[in-house]
Parts: C-alpha cells; structure tokens; sequence
C-alpha cells in the first residue's frame, strides 16, 4: 500500500515537473527591451502569400505591429477579427498605424486557404526563419507581437493573446 502511494505521489511530481518546462502562451507577457540587439527591422524584407517581397522600409513613419501567428493557433485566430477592426479604424482616422501579420505555418497552403476565408485589410506574409530569427529575435510562443516605432525600433513584445484595449495601451505612447 504505501508503495503504491508512493508511485502515485512521484506520478504527480513528474507530471507537475513536466508542466512546468512549458510556457503559459496564452498568459501575456510584455518587455520593453528590444528583441533585436539594436538590428533595424525595417531592413526586413518578407515575401507574401504571391511570393511578392515586401520592404518593412516601405512602412516607415509609421507605427507597425508585427504579428507573428499561425493558422492552428486559437488565440491567434481569435484575435484577428480585432486586428483587422483596428487596422480599418486606423485608416479611417488616418492613424499612423499599420498591422503586419508574419504566418508561421509549415505549409504555405493552409496559409493561402485560411487567408482566402478572411477579409484582411493588412499584409499577411510568410515566415523567414532566418530573417525573424536575425531582425525579431526567437519567438516564445504565438501570438506574439512586436511594436516598431516610428523610426523601426523594436519598442516593446507581447507574448499571448491579449485583449485590444490592452494593445491600445501599449501603442498609445508610440501613436503622439
């Protein structure tokens, strides 16, 4: 008897021991240090689901929130609706503010297909693991999104789904 609940209790212990190593991906987490080590990422350059290249240099004076998510991600999927009402808010207000979604995706169709179901206003482009790896710095979990300045400056990270009034708080500093 006491073996056996001894096997039980170090069964709980593996078990919490395992859960432990695996990050929280829907608790947000934020820093406002720079992802990047001071690299520009308006030197990145992406292709989109065309395969057309697209310059982040081409976004510049504007704030930019880089989204890195995929289309098996439920919280990424659930914050899109919101992205894109804050992209058309933006632009209706001429706000200088622009969306840019990165899909991780291993497959570039269930990007293509998921898109096509979608009414996005902003880019959608396709990972670069080197390019993100370089320019962003490894991404913890989806989603995450990084704020860029005005100037391409990595100004803050978010790991984690968040709400939009979250987002807006975080932006407002970049936005004067």
């Amino acid at each position: 008897m006491n073996v056996r609940i001894l096997l039980i209790l170090l069964g709980i212990l593996l078990l919490v021991l395992v859960v432990a190593q695996f990050p929280m991906v829907n608790a947000p987490r934020t820093s406002q240090a720079p992802a990047n080590g001071g690299n520009n990422p308006h030197d990145v350059t992406l292709r989109d689901l065309n395969g057309q290249s697209v310059k982040f240099s081409s976004f510049r004076g504007k704030v930019v929130v880089v989204d890195v998510w995929a289309t098996w991600c439920g919280y990424c999927v659930q914050e899109i609706p919101d992205l894109i009402a804050a992209q058309t808010q933006a632009d209706q207000r001429k706000t200088p503010l622009q969306f840019i979604g990165i899909a991780m995706d291993i497959d570039i169709s269930d990007v293509q297909h998921f898109v096509a179901l979608q009414h996005f206003n902003y880019p959608i482009l396709y990972k670069d693991d080197a390019q993100m790896l370089r320019f962003f710095g490894p991404v913890q979990g989806y989603p995450t999104k990084f704020i860029l300045d005005k100037q391409g400056k990595i100004v803050d990270k978010i790991v984690g789904a968040v709400p939009m009034a979250t987002l807006n708080r975080h932006l407002a500093p970049y936005l004067k």
